[in-house]
């Protein structure tokens, strides 16, 4: 190995939505999931973003990795 991984971690903003789509669909497709393409995802990212109630995050040089989380109201 010629160093340590690029293990950066960076909160997306609307700007990374095709780049979040393109990892959702091959993640889907990777366990032959169904996905309504990368096109389609980055679309409705770009909706939840724009919303406030949900985070990306992406990881690695690529990015590489990605994480979704969704903000939601608790009943307490």
């Amino acid at each position: 190995m010629s160093g340590a991984p690029d293990l950066a971690v960076r909160r997306a903003d609307v700007a990374d939505a095709e780049t979040i789509g393109r990892l959702l669909h091959d993640f889907n497709s990777e366990f032959e999931e169904p996905t309504p393409g990368p096109r389609a995802l980055a679309k409705r990212v770009r909706e939840l973003l724009a919303s406030g109630e949900t985070a990306v995050l992406l990881g690695g040089a690529g990015p590489d990795g990605v994480a979704v989380l969704r903000f939601r109201p608790a009943i307490w």
